[in-house]
């Protein structure tokens, strides 16, 4: 075996069986220092990556810059961003870079062995040789620049990494987390954020970018890997060949320093940003953390997790149930961290910093007693079952390559074999033997009670801060600018104006021609089957799905919500929420949260609805049960405890209650600004759709405005909601005509059939009459003011074209998001992100992510038909268009997401022929038949509504906008 390997200047250090992987792993060294991890196995999904170790001493964003940048032009592909040439026209199934605290990673996915050929390469050549060194313009564009269009304008900074993060720290948990970061390593790059502080960015010159690149991004300090039904001998000899044989060892120094120990604990305290007009009192947030272990040590990581889950997460959590019961913090939450040295956290969410004592007082007593032999076991096996099966589903992801080159890092970074962290079965037994032989007790002891390096943090909210520091740097932009004289000035202006030349600037063929194509002779146009078998039933339907599923059975019931009218909506997604967190007829609510992990995944009961295919004026709302199992052992008890939530619930518990709302709201409002652009692209559907007006109550913003008047008027409320919610969830299930699906091994499958029949069996008739359960939707434009300091704008729109939707129409929304929008919003106007989507049921929907604008994106906007009706493109220029959409009808899937798709197909009445004959649509695009959609996007865009999620003052600076403003958060 070595020799095989002796070749290609690669000698082979490690080779090892990963049974856990379902295939082999060897690990080689080249000779110009790169390290390379191979996984071998049977998936076709094949994986590549590499990435460098990048610490960064301070908080300009260094390494996320560069992260961005590279991928904008290398020596042998010229044009201006092969990445997004990628995004438009790869069948790339994964297709990203990544910036973590330590180290900087670039993975790719494909199914197609010459697509993954070309995204090698491509990010082979942008690491090594980016034109960053001779393009300045890529780091103006990535990191930030300064803005100034004429001498007389106002100088500003703009930059995509600069908003990027603007956005991502404008929360108050990410500002919260970094002051915990900071505080628990203030010695070493962990206390640093790699992302970038939107307040120290600026500090960034391009030399030092560059110097950045020049040290870390060596073969000597990268980490190299492979994944799947890869031809090693093919892919090692490219990468020998056409880069690493390029290179000398170099002694670069990448090295990771530990935190040195506090001699005792710590105090801190800062302050968050908070919308002007919110409520300050009772805001506060108090955090006790420490460091618990390193990640070299895969027990550490576990054990980390085992405790962060039982003790802290879990409803059940012995901490979690503490504080709330001493009234400090209406919710409770972990927090945690990558890097080598593993962080364990406790936040007290909106409470009062003069409780400070109090909470550690309270943490501590419940971390004494529980090292005295107070460790609940159920309750600790039940979060190491959510570990294991978290390792079994690769996190859910369907892409797993590029999972376990992540997990890898987890030893191999800092120096260990990428193997020691990768197989998780003999490590997870062995915290299971320490579980039930009681061990645990002095682990808690050494690592937490008697462990001196301790931060305990206050962070209080600052209204308008925000707001006071933007002033602050446009006053030093300001006073800058007036320190400069005539010529100085001008440079700035030709500086920005070269660089908008160049993002105005259109690749030339020659710089295109570089670029590796597909065809679409390329490309295997069929759609994959599940293996599906369709069993009628009295009550329903059964379908089951025998694919491979590492030993898990999935189990979906999807129960008619047809019943539950418009009214009860907000009401019925709380009632899904509360069920689970309540007490029933046999747990409390902390039983009942340890029991679903002790003999299952976890169960979900949540409302959902489909779209009929054929008919778009028909959905059919649904109430989903969800569960995962490891094989059929526990099967009836698992249906048992689904049938106690189902019919045994206890709504009468005002306090549990009143908690649960706030917790609800609090995570919801948590969340927001995550996903900023999904929630207002979803808000400006439902102003126009009676569907995506039902999605708004059971899972957006009117469900969030909900949660916010029941927690604020609970005493008034509490009586009569208890009534609503009781009545409801008397005619909450309905069996007739349920449709369960089973998915997993044709074993277990075949185990299961019997006894979820007789489940649906036994369940009681309700016989309630068909509801009107479509919400109205009112047309309105509204802003809704955060303390971000980004905004995400989206519109929507009917759209009216002749013949309707087809699968050209999601060419048109690959054409116009990555080539049209992606220009003006995110190259020029410096936002994170952008989109258009269409829907088949004739709605467009437009939104932005990040962004620094708000109505210079309108305008965007409205340029868009006359854009199309302008476009030059003949049918080679759009194949590439066509062949980046074709991952839309054939996605990568889990096998919990093969079960979802075939439930899916059944209750919408689609096959697979449809998705196919759309595939053929779009493969049959031509540019004619989009330009002469423009007419009809002009007039859906006369028609359009909006909504933004921004800051303050951004939104009423463009209050013309808007029938309605008011505040998102609080």
């Amino acid at each position: 075996m070595t020799q095989a390997y002796e070749k290609y200047g690669f000698t082979l250090i490690e080779d090892r069986p990963l049974p856990e992987l379902a295939g082999r792993g060897l690990l080689l060294k080249h000779q110009s220092g790169a390290q390379l991890l191979a996984i071998l196995n049977d998936d076709d999904n094949q994986t590549f990556g590499i990435g460098f170790r990048t610490p960064s001493d301070n908080s300009t964003g260094v390494a996320h810059i560069l992260e961005h940048s590279v991928l904008n032009g290398s020596r042998k592909y010229r044009t201006k961003e092969p990445f997004m040439d990628l995004v438009k026209s790869s069948l790339a199934t994964f297709l990203n870079a990544m910036t973590f605290s330590d180290k900087t990673i670039y993975p790719v996915s494909s199914r197609n062995d010459k697509d993954f050929t070309h995204l090698m390469d491509v990010y082979l050549d942008a690491v090594f040789n980016p034109a960053i060194y001779e393009t300045k313009e890529i780091f103006l564009q990535e990191g930030w620049h300064y803005h100034l269009e004429k001498p007389e304008g106002p100088l500003t900074y703009r930059g995509v990494v600069y908003n990027e993060m603007r956005g991502a720290l404008s929360g108050a948990d990410a500002q919260v987390q970094n002051a915990i970061l900071e505080a628990l390593y203030p010695d070493t790059v962990y206390g640093k954020e790699s992302g970038g502080d939107p307040y120290e960015i600026p500090d960034l010159t391009y030399d030092r970018f560059l110097d950045f690149h020049r040290h870390y991004y060596h073969p000597s300090n990268a980490y190299i890997f492979l994944y799947g039904q890869v031809d090693l001998d093919r892919r090692l000899a490219h990468i020998h060949e056409e880069y690493l044989s390029h290179y000398s060892p170099l002694d670069v120094d990448s090295r990771l320093h530990l935190q040195a120990p506090f001699q005792a604990p710590k105090e801190a305290e800062v302050t968050y940003a908070a919308a002007p007009e919110e409520d300050k009192a009772g805001k506060d947030q108090l955090a006790y953390a420490l460091i618990f272990g390193t990640r070299t040590s895969l027990r550490d990581m576990f054990l980390a997790d085992l405790l962060t889950d039982a003790l802290i997460d879990s409803q059940a959590g012995p901490i979690r149930q503490a504080l709330q019961e001493a009234g400090i913090g209406a919710d409770v939450q972990s927090f945690s961290s990558d890097g080598i040295q593993i962080p364990f956290g406790i936040i007290a969410k909106d409470t009062d910093a003069a409780r400070k004592e109090d909470f550690v007082r309270v943490i501590e007593d419940t971390f004494r007693r529980l090292a005295d032999g107070g460790l609940n076991r159920d309750l600790l096996l039940a979060s190491l079952n959510k570990i294991e099966f978290a390792y079994r589903e690769c996190q859910g992801f369907g892409t797993r390559g590029v999972v376990y080159y992540i997990n890898a890092f987890e030893s191999w970074l800092y120096d260990g074999s990428p193997f020691d962290a990768l197989h998780y079965e003999a490590p997870l037994k062995a915290l299971r033997e320490d579980i039930e032989a009681g061990r645990l007790g002095e682990e808690i002891r050494r690592r937490i009670l008697d462990n001196p390096h301790k931060v305990i943090l206050t962070a209080r909210p600052e209204a308008g801060k925000t707001d006071r520091r933007d002033a602050a740097v446009a006053d030093k932009l300001a006073a800058y600018k007036a320190s400069l004289s005539p010529a100085e000035i001008q440079g700035l202006v030709d500086e920005t104006h070269r660089l908008i030349a160049r993002q105005n600037r259109a690749d030339t063929p020659e710089e295109k021609a570089t670029l590796p194509v597909l065809t679409l002779d390329d490309v295997d146009a069929g759609i994959p089957r599940v293996p599906t078998e369709i069993v009628p039933l009295e009550e329903g339907t059964l379908l089951t799905n025998d694919v491979f599923a590492s030993g898990i059975l999935y189990l979906n019931i999807y129960f008619s919500a047809a019943h539950i009218g418009a009214e009860d909506l907000c009401d019925y997604a709380l009632l899904t929420a509360l069920i689970g967190s309540m007490d029933t007829a046999r747990y409390t609510y902390r039983d009942l949260s340890t029991q679903e992990y002790l003999i299952s995944g976890g169960l979900s009961i949540s409302p959902a609805i489909y779209s009929d295919f054929k008919d778009g004026s028909r959905c059919y709302p649904k109430l989903a049960v969800s569960t995962r199992l490891l094989g059929t052992d526990h099967l009836d008890a698992v249906l048992d405890l689904i049938y106690e939530e189902l019919y045994q619930t206890k709504l009468t518990d005002k306090a549990r209650l009143h908690e649960v709302i706030k917790m609800l709201r609090l995570r919801t409002e948590a969340g927001l600004l995550r996903v900023g652009h999904q929630v207002a692209a979803a808000r400006a559907m439902s102003y126009i759709s009676a569907q995506s007006a039902y999605a708004e109550r059971i899972a957006g913003l009117d469900l969030l405005f909900a949660l916010q008047d029941l927690d604020d008027h609970f005493d008034e409320q509490s009586d009569a909601l208890i009534d609503r919610l009781t009545a409801l969830y008397a005619r909450l299930v309905d069996k007739r005509q349920v449709v369960l699906g089973l998915t997993g091994s044709a074993e277990d499958i075949a185990a299961a059939r019997g006894p979820v029949q007789d489940f649906i069996r036994r369940l009681p008739v309700n016989e309630a009459p068909r509801a009107d359960f479509l919400p109205a939707p009112v047309v309105k434009n509204e802003g809704l003011k955060t303390a971000a300091g980004v905004q995400y704008v989206a519109q929507a729109a009917p759209v009216q074209a002749p013949g309707g939707y087809t699968g050209s129409w999601e060419v048109l929304a690959n054409l116009i998001s990555n080539e049209y929008l992606y220009n003006e919003i995110r190259a020029k106007g410096g936002a994170y992100g952008q989109g258009i989507r269409f829907s088949r049921k004739g709605y467009m929907n437009l939104y932005s992510y990040r962004d620094p604008n708000l109505e210079k994106t309108v305008d965007v906007y409205t340029g868009l038909p006359a854009w199309l009706a302008q476009l030059d493109m003949d049918a080679a220029g759009l194949a590439p268009f066509i062949i980046g959409t074709l991952d839309k009808f054939n996605p990568q899937r889990t096998p919990a997401g093969k079960g979802l798709l075939v439930l899916r197909l059944f209750i919408s009445g689609q096959t697979y022929e449809d998705i196919e004959a759309s595939q053929e649509e779009a493969l049959a695009t031509d540019p004619a038949s989009l330009k002469a959609l423009a007419p009809a996007l002009a007039e859906a865009l006369d028609q359009a509504v909006i909504c933004v999620i921004g800051g303050g003052t951004a939104i009423d600076r463009a209050k013309d906008h808007f029938d309605q403003i008011r505040n998102l958060e609080g």
